[in-house]
This record gives C-alpha cells, sequence and structure tokens, in this order.
C-alpha cells in the first residue's frame, strides 16, 4: 500500500469511530433527558435528613469554634440545598413548590457565603439561616401531619 492509501484508510477509520463515539455520546444524553426522576426518600425521611443537616448547619454558623467552620457551612448548606430540590418532586402544589425552591436557592447563598472564607460576613450567614428556618415553618404549618 502506499502512504496516500495508508493515510485515506487511517482518516476513515478515525472519521468512524469518531462517529460511534459522537452517537453514544448523543444516546446517553438522550436518555438522561427522557428518564423521569423520583426521589427514593419517603417525604418523612427526607424531612429527617433535612432537620439534621438543618441543625447541624445552625450549629456551625453559630459556633465559632466548629472545626473548618467556613467549609462545613459550606458543604451542609448544599446538601441541604440538594435535599430541598428533591423535596419538590414529593408536592406538585404550588406553595409547597415555592417553599422547596425558596429553601434551595437561600441554601445556595448560605453555601455561596461561607465560600468567600475570610470575607465570609457571620451576620449574613445568620440571617440566612432564619430564613431558612422560617421557610421551613411556613411549609410545615401548612403540610406537617
Amino acid at each position: 500500500m502506499n502512504k496516500r492509501m495508508v493515510a485515506v484508510v487511517g482518516m476513515s477509520g478515525a472519521l468512524v469511530l469518531g462517529m460511534i463515539a459522537f452517537s453514544s455520546v448523543s444516546v446517553a444524553e438522550e436518555s438522561a433527558k427522557t428518564e423521569v426522576f423520583k426521589p427514593v426518600a419517603t417525604v418523612s425521611g427526607l424531612m429527617s435528613g433535612q432537620g439534621m443537616m438543618f441543625k447541624r448547619l445552625q450549629k456551625a454558623v453559630t459556633d465559632k469554634e466548629t472545626p473548618r467552620r467556613l467549609a462545613t457551612i459550606e458543604v451542609l448548606s448544599q446538601v441541604l440545598a440538594e435535599l430541598s430540590n428533591v423535596n419538590q418532586y414529593h408536592e406538585t402544589k404550588a406553595d409547597y413548590q415555592v417553599w422547596a425552591r425558596e429553601l434551595r436557592d437561600t441554601a445556595l447563598v448560605l453555601s455561596a457565603e461561607a465560600r468567600k472564607d475570610d470575607k465570609a460576613d457571620d451576620g449574613t450567614m445568620k440571617k440566612l439561616v432564619r430564613s431558612i428556618k422560617s421557610t421551613c415553618g411556613d411549609c410545615h404549618d401548612a403540610y406537617q401531619d
């Protein structure tokens, strides 16, 4: 085989492999788009988890002696935000959805504040924790058995 033919065969092979790889990604992406998210936790289990995260978060915000305090606040806030995100899938009523998103968004703001490290403002973090507590209370007043 001459050099030109080897180059053409090599390029054709690379093109075919690229098309296969691209089509595999497309199939995976399409599959992910059509799969409906279903929470695996019960509402009760999810609420218990949110409560545990909130208590730890509240302690970390108020106790300046917490080891790795700001990193702890950042992570706990993110976990609480994700639990709130999942919570939206347990109820379709508009007010429930609003409270779940409000809790998620407030927790993400708290996480971002903690990520500021030395520039994180304790007053802002405490205010955000109070806001989270208020949102939880409003929802529980309407939905808790």
